[in-house]
């Protein structure tokens, strides 16, 4: 009997009742953000899985301009500060581009200290420190201080309506705050915050924007990940029609989607087709990281053709790539817990364990004990242990599992999943 709920829970569930599971990578960076920014932050945090545009700088107000005499900013600031705290943030950014996001995250955390005294909390500037510092965060692991760290800098955008210069940074950390959310379970608010950000980028650039695109291809990711496969569906559609519309190539991004999409219904061949466009893509844009993210997906969908030794060889190459970019992203571990997936089909069961308990142990330290990430791995080695006769341990992290999976909602993949073998197990 077949008691194992596989792989990523972004993809399929199997006939059998088996959930496509995650994990994450963590590095600690052991930063703290100050007073100033009146947070702590303690550092491992997940990337987002759809990319959006880097936060861009405000333009700095000079005296004289209009903000610059506004209550909400410090009045005659320290210029030499100010620029010293921007070049900073220009650093933290293009480190994060490199992937050195421990560093990433010490220059943006240094610049939102800055800002905030020289500017004042309340300057779009600080924002954009805070909103950066989210996403290095968010690159390292820390799912909870990512998302802490991006409220905030929406929450000092959200006070410029109608100021045209910060409109671009809120809607980015709008966009940033619902994929964070996304991954972490909240599904009614990651909807509601991607809605907003489609939204306001038809406002801004029209509905047939790569800016709309985006955020229909974000709203996409949400319902997928809530089982609502025809939604998804009619969102990535809109994407493609708004991106075709302004003249945009497809991007590799939705590709990945829509692959990952074809997996959660089943139609394994047609995630093939996708992942292969998607790989093809990034195979020219230089981006080992992206280009190890749509291997993994590609991976998904050999192994749900039954092509485990090419599936296998697939994820070990997307590994290889994804640890050479950024060798402490979530990703990462995505692509180990699908690798022990396809081992365990294998039957090499010692291998399969290994990859399964290394991803528990990273995305504890990304989610915390009791998110559903947590609950689908447990669940995969509970079956891997029940399938190898050790019942006892696969009771007891059975149980684990579907404590936590309880906190998703009734008739979610990985809620379902979890909930079987629980059955299956005599788990009370």
């Amino acid at each position: 009997m077949d008691l194992s709920v596989r792989g990523k829970w972004f993809n399929a569930v199997r006939p059998a009742g088996r959930i496509h599971g995650a994990a994450v990578v963590v590095v600690n960076v052991d930063v703290k953000v100050n007073a100033d920014v009146n947070a702590t932050v303690d550092a491992t945090a997940l990337v987002a899985y759809s990319a959006h545009p880097k936060p861009s700088p405000c333009p700095l107000p000079r005296r004289g301009d209009p903000m610059s005499s506004d209550p909400r900013v410090v009045p005659d600031p320290d210029e030499e500060a100010w620029s010293a705290a921007a070049e900073a943030l220009d650093r933290a950014a293009d480190l994060l581009d490199a992937g050195r996001v421990d560093d990433s995250a010490r220059e943006a955390l240094q610049a939102a200290s800055t800002l905030a005294r020289v500017v004042g909390p309340d300057h779009p500037d600080h924002g954009n420190a805070l909103a950066t510092l989210g996403a290095a965060l968010a690159a390292s692991g820390d799912v909870r201080g990512a998302i802490d760290a991006t409220r905030r800098a929406l929450a000092v955008h959200d006070l410029w309506p109608g100021e045209e210069s910060v409109a671009p940074l809120a809607a980015a950390a709008r966009a940033q705050l619902g994929d964070l959310l996304m991954k972490s379970g909240a599904y009614a608010e990651a909807i509601r915050l991607a809605e907003e950000v489609r939204d306001d980028a038809v406002a801004r650039c029209g509905p047939d924007s790569p800016e709309a695109a985006r955020a229909w291809n974000s709203i996409g990711v949400c319902w997928k990940l809530q089982g609502r496969w025809a939604d998804a569906r009619e969102a990535y559609s809109q994407a493609e029609k708004a991106w075709e519309r302004a003249g945009a190539p497809l991007p590799a991004t939705l590709f990945h989607n829509l692959a990952g999409l074809a997996c959660a219904t089943d139609d394994f061949a047609a995630a093939e087709v996708h992942a292969r466009a998607a790989v093809e893509a990034r195979r020219g844009e230089g981006d080992p990281f992206a280009l190890g993210t749509d291997l993994a997906g590609l991976g998904d969908a050999l192994a749900g053709q039954g092509r485990l030794p090419e599936a296998v060889e697939t994820y070990r190459e997307a590994i290889q790539l994804l640890g050479s970019a950024r060798p402490h992203h979530p990703e990462i571990a995505y692509a180990l817990h699908n690798l022990g997936d396809a081992l365990a089909d294998l039957g090499k069961a010692r291998e399969a364990e290994a990859a399964y308990r290394d991803s528990i142990q990273r995305k504890v330290r990304a989610f915390g004990e009791e998110d559903g990430e947590v609950a689908a791995s447990r669940n995969n080695l509970a079956a891997l242990l029940a399938t190898a006769g050790r019942r006892e341990e696969a009771k007891l992290l059975s149980r684990r599992a579907v404590r936590a999976a309880r906190r998703l909602p009734a008739g979610h993949p990985v809620r379902s999943g979890c909930e079987a073998l629980a059955r299956e197990l005599g788990v009370r």
